[in-house]
Formats: structure tokens, C-alpha cells, sequence
């Protein structure tokens, strides 16, 4: 009889685990980490389009209205300098051009564009912003989540020496 009433639990929980209102993560096995990330298309550039070819890539996804967005800023603009040989960090927005371009935060020091449809935000996953993605100079995905994440020691874990001069 306890053997009966243990089948019975672990088919139920079995049962529970593969239903769709369980609580499981739905979003772990849409994961981009290890693989190819998506190519990045955008409707507009708003400042000259970025040239990534050998370079490790920080998408960083904002709007003008987040204020964690606008805290990222001046770090993502350090983060440029620091590591410009071997980094190049683009911000996209889903908003209108105009708002972009009217916005009067800090200023991104890096390429950055509008994607207004958010075809590259849905396939990537973004549910909130600020959200950043790292892509390795092979296309992979090294990071995807909160950029504050991201600091330099993490970075440095990451990114590949620079290259001897």
C-alpha cells in the first residue's frame, strides 16, 4: 500500500512539473548563453554604426525613462574607454528616434540605435530594461541579464588580453 501511495505521489508531481501553470522556469531553456546570438539589426543608427568584426560585443537594451537605464550610462562609457581594443558596446532602445534623440541624460559614448519593432528585444528575451547581452569575437553568448552584473573584474574574467602593441 506505501509503495501504491509513493507511485501515485511521484506520478502527480511528475504530472505537476510538466503542466503549463507549474512554476518552473519557463525561461531557462530559451537561453542564449553558449549560443549564437542573434544578428543585430536595428531600424536606425543614431550615431555611425559600430565596427565589431574581432571584438567582443555589450548589447545594452534602454529607454530613456529608466532611471537604472540612465545609472548604466556613465559605467557602459568607462567600460568603452577601459577596454576600447577589445570592447564595443552599443545601446538600442525600442522607443522613437525622437525620444532618443531628445533625451538629455548621460550621454552614451558608444554607438546606439532605435529598434522600434522589437523583433532583436523579443528574440533575445528582453522582458525588462536595462538588460545587456556579452557576445564573445565568435559570436557566442558569454552574458545575458542585468548589466550591473557586469563589472570590470567580471569583464576582465572575460574578454581576452589585450592585444600587444
Amino acid at each position: 500500500m506505501t509503495s501504491r501511495a509513493q507511485t501515485r505521489i511521484r506520478r502527480a508531481q511528475e504530472e505537476a512539473s510538466s503542466a503549463e501553470t507549474n512554476l518552473a522556469d519557463p525561461i531557462a531553456e530559451r537561453s542564449l548563453l553558449g549560443k549564437t546570438a542573434p544578428k543585430l539589426e536595428v531600424d536606425k543608427w543614431l550615431s555611425e554604426r559600430p565596427f565589431t568584426a574581432g571584438k567582443n560585443v555589450l548589447v545594452y537594451f534602454w529607454t530613456t525613462w529608466s532611471k537604472p537605464s540612465q545609472r548604466m550610462i556613465p559605467v557602459l562609457n568607462a567600460f568603452q574607454t577601459r577596454f576600447k581594443d577589445r570592447l564595443v558596446i552599443v545601446a538600442i532602445s525600442n522607443q522613437p528616434e525622437e525620444d532618443v534623440r531628445d533625451y538629455t541624460g548621460p550621454a552614451p559614448e558608444f554607438p546606439h540605435a532605435v529598434e522600434g519593432g522589437g523583433k532583436l528585444l523579443s528574440t533575445i528575451g528582453v522582458t525588462s530594461v536595462p538588460y545587456a547581452i556579452l557576445v564573445d569575437t565568435n559570436g557566442l553568448v558569454l552574458y545575458q541579464g542585468h548589466p550591473g552584473a557586469l563589472n570590470e573584474t567580471n569583464l576582465l574574467m572575460v574578454l581576452p588580453p589585450p592585444p600587444e602593441e
